[in-house]
């Protein structure tokens, strides 16, 4: 039963110019993917990266990986960090130059982080530095603009299906009201990961044809890229439940996924501003956001931090987007449940 939800999630995909669209603008990046890089190899013998619009190597993305790679390094532990520097600009048992001592202590063990990143790119050839990380940048600009896309095609999915006339059909039908949404949900999201599985899939065969690397580390970020679509589309079923309106839905999506996700970001990134300018209510008010809202830019760095083996996995923002998935689909199907259609 739920299988035969799914295919007419899917008859009714095929129906949508966006949906259509979105996989074109997914073929159109694994195409340019696969067909820029390729290897140069220099005077000395030495193999460098480069892509088809250049005879000469770029060392953009090799030196982007490490700066990457050092990044995501400190990524795990900003919830220590921000406690550090809260404790250091609270404690009144220190002078001004003891408390300036202490942050620049906190500002060395940042460089340290660094200069452990470019100790472990120098122990890997600076071609395939080039190669990992270019396969990094398509695949997070494949995931940005196909999630934009995912939200308009499945903003309208519950809607339609509660429309006067189809809802009478689907009821018409032996079918549980509790498969019936289950199976409108995971057509939804059976789609969207299928399409990116097939993407990196074929990525990872060209671009390994086309340098002689094999990135198989492409395949680690699927699992939490395909959960950040399963949380946001949750939210979506839910509006579309409650209101009927794939409008709703739509603006909803947006606003959480646009809006509100680069609001929390940027206020949680900007907390050990806020805390050496003794903006302490601002920095709790950022700690407390991103134990209650989804952070999808969090979970999608951690997605693009796994193809370059950084350990930045953060079990906070995912437990927040759990629950979020959970709430809304238990809400969401109890609302479904209880209406007399």
């Amino acid at each position: 039963m739920i299988r035969a939800v799914i295919g007419d999630t899917w008859q009714q995909s095929k129906q949508q110019v966006v949906f259509i669209v979105m996989l074109v603008v997914m073929l159109v990046v694994l195409i340019a993917g696969i067909a820029l890089p390729r290897a140069i190899v220099t005077a000395d013998g030495e193999k460098r990266f480069g892509t088809i619009l250049s005879e000469r190597p770029i060392n953009y993305f090799s030196q982007q990986w490490t700066d990457e790679y050092a990044r995501t390094l400190g990524m795990g532990d900003d919830a220590s960090r921000n406690a550090a520097l809260r404790n250091i600009a609270n404690d009144n048992t220190l002078s001004q130059a003891a408390r300036g001592e202490k942050l620049r202590t906190y500002y060395s063990e940042q460089r340290r982080l660094r200069d452990e990143a470019v100790s472990r790119a120098s122990g890997m050839p600076e071609y395939q530095r080039g190669v990992e990380y270019f396969i990094h940048v398509v695949v997070g600009g494949m995931f940005k603009v196909t999630m934009l896309l995912f939200i308009a095609a499945c903003a309208g999915y519950f809607p339609a299906m509660l429309s006067s006339g189809a809802i009478d059909i689907v009821l018409s039908k032996p079918v549980d009201r509790l498969q019936i949404y289950l199976g409108k949900y995971l057509g939804g999201i059976v789609l969207y990961v299928a399409a990116i599985v097939a993407f990196n899939t074929l990525l990872f065969v060209g671009i390994g044809m086309r340098t002689g690397i094999y990135h198989f580390r492409i395949f680690y970020s699927i699992p939490l890229l395909a959960f950040s679509a399963m949380v946001l589309y949750a939210l979506l079923a839910l509006v579309g439940t409650v209101s009927k309106s794939a409008t709703l839905a739509l603006v909803t999506g947006y606003v959480f996924y646009v809006v509100v996700d680069s609001l929390v970001s940027a206020l949680f990134n900007f907390q050990p501003v806020f805390v050496q300018m003794g903006w302490e209510s601002v920095a709790t008010v950022s700690s407390v956001l991103r134990h209650v809202l989804p952070n999808f830019g969090t979970m999608n760095n951690m997605a693009l931090a796994s193809l370059l083996n950084a350990p930045i996995f953060e079990f906070t923002p995912f437990a927040v987007a759990l629950a979020w998935l959970l709430g809304c689909l238990g809400l969401g199907y109890w609302v479904f449940n209880r209406r007399d259609y």
